[in-house]
């Protein structure tokens, strides 16, 4: 077949020219049986990856000194070192800690390796920190796990111990180039590994790569803290969050001008902690889905930054302790708050959320009607463009859950209804304190049983305020009205209705410690007060309570009373007593004890 035919020919050939190079090579070797040597030809140094660079400096300016202050507490194996100057490298040697390694030239270069799973502990004395020290401005590149494992450093992918490379570039002048990066490929994690890895570094631009996906206990907390001149954060794809992870990673990055997306949707505790705090050019917050929150998740995430006017939004009903403890504190720019659906609260979950928001003209709605203590602590203090308060429905009240809540809003004018019956220990404690602008106030307090502290401070400083809301409490505890009203010096009266107006009556008959405690104190337009007490037998019970009021009024009151006459303590100086029962000056005058409704 013709098929068999052009094989045999292929193998008839093959053994024809074998026996030529055969015959070739024999008469070669009779001819000349030492024959010259061909040339070797080396063979081409191969590049390294990226990966199996070790860590690398590269001077950016003549004479750039590199040195590496080594814990030899920490780190008890050795530390090589090679130096490349005009494209040669030195041998590797055992690099003496804090010795000097000058590169004469730019371009000039210097590589450590070691094997020691950390650099750091906080168990050693002395326990400062492994860091190397670049007081001129040197390029960093290569695989940070050099250092870890000087074999095989390009697999190395695992941080087995705390504090592994924690604070070993903090205040130096290196330079990342993201075309030919520094490397971080660990993926598994230790506590505290990158902790103020690069704090301080001034002239850094560019982060590396942070590939990891399960994280660990502050892994990068502070990890870029003042970084002032980092301009893009890195990618952090990490959905497995752990204590703090993120702690104070960018803050103070003031050159940062957008945030990293942070797909997580199950957070850990202190997660976002100040994550972005004073980060001054970041305008657009970023997306946050999780609706799994935990304790201090977002604390302080954003405070501080001045540029924000697009906050995130904030999906969860359930909260935390302290979740969005400070999130937009200081935030200047914000003028708009995102929606917060929340009807499950926490101690102060919201804590001093958008406190000194100074832009901000509207609060969100807080559909909440059972709080958490201090929940809506100092929520919205300083925020001088909010007008009025959002509702407030809320029936069953804790401790402290609106402790200075507005305090110091100066442009607040109107203050919504506040529907609780049943009160907690200094519930609203300084809730409008220093409002100066405050006029509309809640018609009544309707609650007839107070609790320690409850109304301490209330509408302390509130000088624009004329009208007190009705109090109809008859059972009073320690200091429950204490300088409530301390220094509103336009107070004067009830009021019922519209255009009704009323003196202020005190319906309790029993005292209590403390419970008028410089209640009217500064209130100097204040001219007529009625109080129904039948016992002032209480330590400090009116202590300096009319302290600074008109030097004319009236005062109603039961003629057995031993009120001290001329007195702040009880009957100011300039003022008529009416006695309701009868007597010297004369009878109540319709002094009828209101109760709100």
């Amino acid at each position: 077949m013709k098929r068999n035919r052009i094989l045999n020919m292929v193998m008839a050939a093959g053994i024809i020219l074998f026996a030529m190079i055969v015959s070739m090579s024999f008469t070669a070797c009779s001819v000349n049986d030492n024959p010259t040597p061909e040339p070797v030809i080396p063979e081409p140094e191969i590049p390294e990856t990226p990966l199996q660079t070790p860590l690398t400096f590269e001077a950016l300016e003549p004479g750039a000194v590199v040195k590496f202050n080594i814990n030899t507490e920490a780190a008890t194996n050795p530390v090589y070192y090679r130096t490349c100057a005009a494209g040669t490298w030195s041998q590797w040697s055992v690099y003496e800690s804090n010795t000097d390694v000058t590169l004469a030239n730019v371009g000039d270069k210097v590589q450590f390796k070691g094997d020691n799973d950390s650099y750091y502990s906080d168990a050693t004395i002395p326990n400062s920190p492994s860091r190397f020290l670049c007081p001129n401005a040197c390029k960093v590149y290569g695989n940070i796990m050099s250092l870890i494992d000087s074999d095989d450093f390009e697999h190395a992918t695992t941080l087995t111990e705390p504090y592994a490379l924690y604070a070993l570039f903090a205040g130096s002048k290196i330079q990342i180039d993201p075309e030919n990066p520094l490397l971080l490929p660990a993926t598994k994690l230790s506590p505290y590994c990158y902790f103020m890895m690069f704090a301080g570094c001034m002239n850094l631009q560019y982060a590396p790569e942070l590939p990891a996906t399960t994280l660990a206990e502050r892994c990068y907390a502070y990890m870029f803290s003042l970084c002032r001149s980092l301009t893009t954060a890195p990618k952090l794809p990490a959905t497995k969050l752990d204590k703090y992870c993120y702690y104070m990673m960018f803050m103070e990055c003031s050159s940062l001008t957008s945030a990293p997306e942070l797909p997580a949707t199950e957070l850990a505790e202190g997660c976002y902690y100040c994550m972005l705090s004073a980060c001054t050019s970041l305008t657009t917050a970023p997306e946050l889905p999780a609706t799994k929150l935990a304790d201090k998740c977002y604390g302080q995430m954003l405070a501080g930054c001045t540029a924000l006017t697009e906050p995130s939004e904030l999906p969860a009903t359930k909260l935390a302790n302290e979740c969005y403890s400070l999130m937009y504190q200081n935030c200047t720019a914000l003028t708009e708050a995102p929606e917060l659906p929340a009807t499950t609260l926490a101690p102060n979950c919201y804590c001093q959320m958008f406190a000194f928001c100074s832009a901000l003209t509207k609060a969100p709605e807080l559909p909440a009607t059972t709080l958490a203590k201090q929940c809506y602590f100092c929520m919205f203090a300083g925020c001088s463009a909010l007008t009025k308060t959002p509702e407030l429905p809320a029936t069953t009240l804790a401790e402290e859950c609106y402790l200075a809540m507005f305090l110091e809003c100066s442009g607040l004018t109107k203050a919504s209804d506040l529907p609780a019956t049943e009160l907690a220990e200094s519930c609203y404690d300084s809730m409008f304190g220093r409002c100066e602008n405050l006029t509309d106030v809640p018609e009544g307090l309707p609650a007839k049983t107070l609790a320690k502290r409850c109304y301490d401070s209330m509408f302390y400083g509130c000088k624009s305020m004329v009208y007190a809301p009705i109090l109809p409490a008859t059972t009073l505890a320690d200091s429950c009205y204490s300088e409530m009203f301390f220094g509103c010096e336009k107070l004067e009266c009830f009021v019922f209705k519209p255009d009704f107006e009323m003196p202020i009556v005190l319906p309790a008959e029993t005292l209590t410690k403390g419970c008028y405690y410089n209640m009217f104190a500064g209130c100097s337009s204040l001219r007529e007060l009625k109080c129904y007490a039948t016992d002032i037998s209480a330590e400090d019970c009116t202590k300096d309570w009319l302290s600074g009021v008109s030097t004319s009024g009236y005062f109603t009151t039961y003629s057995y009373l031993p009120w001290e006459e001329n007195s702040p303590n009880g009957i100011p100086a300039g003022w008529r007593r009416h006695n309701i029962d009868g007597g010297d000056e004369g009878g109540d005058e319709g002094g009828e004890i209101v109760i709100i409704k």
